[in-house]
């Protein structure tokens, strides 16, 4: 599955050069495949459009779990071996009380706990971390730190029937009210500016701008099934650390992966609760 319109054209065979602007396309590779390819995006003159480059090797389901993600050239011979591994720690998540000393991602300020109990609401911390070295080994390139914090709903909607039959649906939803990054990129903390903000839904959309300062931009296009990260590495970058770790916080660490397992939650507290399997 190629990024651009036309005939895929031969993968390049060369490395990103470090200290250098580069611009990647990464897409799934195909519908069959959990990895995902990283194309040349640079469009000035004398430069391959739209080259497969790099490919990014999964390990593991990441929605929740713990798993990798291993760089690779996608033009890859006979004894290259890994680029760059990434380290990606499960998903730490914990329904909250109004006394949590904890920091989950922030204070607890968006709920109302003097309100009356109501089981179909809680709220929910999740943390989660990556790690990113040449071959896993050695010095990280970067580390990630993720701390979430957001409400769940649950409702049990039930639908009578004429002939004395009901129907019973349980709909959740989910937001994320707070989002903590922390980026070290070479030793160094880095600071990422984003454009997630406060109450952003269980709509799915995954669409969001990320800067990190000094070093390379990130963009995610929500495209129906074909989504894009692009990935804009300044000047001075260090391009392979860039597509690794900005491809996983735009697509493993958006707040979506948190919220759809906090719903989870919620369904499965409210379905114990009124004596429904899960």
């Amino acid at each position: 599955m190629g990024c651009c319109m036309g005939p895929e054209v031969p993968p390049r065979d060369d490395l990103p050069t470090p200290g250098f602007k580069h611009c990647f396309k990464i897409s799934a590779e195909g519908m069959l495949s959990s990895d995902f390819i990283a194309y040349d995006n640079d469009q000035s003159s004398g430069n391959p459009v739209c080259a497969p480059w790099l490919k990014l090797v999964h390990g593991g389901s990441l929605d929740k779990d713990e798993g990798t993600v291993v760089l690779e050239k996608k033009a890859k011979a006979e004894g290259d071996g890994p680029l760059l591994s990434a380290n990606v720690g499960r998903m730490e998540y914990q329904t909250l009380e109004s006394n949590s000393s904890e920091d989950w991602g922030g204070d607890l300020d968006f709920f109302d706990w003097s309100s009356e109990p109501d089981n179909t609401r809680l709220v929910w911390g999740a943390k989660r971390s990556v790690t990113v070295a040449v071959d896993g080994t050695g010095e990280p390139s970067a580390r990630v730190s993720m701390k979430y914090a957001g409400m769940a709903r649950c409702e049990k909607d039930v639908d009578y029937q004429g002939d004395g039959d009901r129907d019973v649906r349980f709909n959740s939803s989910a937001e994320t009210k707070s989002v903590q990054i922390q980026l070290e990129l070479a030793g160094k903390e880095v600071t990422l500016d984003h454009s997630l903000g406060m109450d952003r839904g269980g709509d799915g959309n995954f669409a969001t701008n990320y800067k990190a300062e000094g070093s390379f931009d990130i963009r995610y296009i929500s495209n129906w099934g074909t989504d894009e990260v692009l990935i804009n590495v300044l000047e001075g970058g260090d391009p392979l650390t860039a597509c690794t770790v900005g491809f996983i916080i735009a697509y493993w660490l958006h707040p979506k992966r948190v919220e759809a397992f906090a719903m989870e939650n919620a369904e499965r507290i409210l379905r114990s609760q009124q004596g429904y399997d899960w």
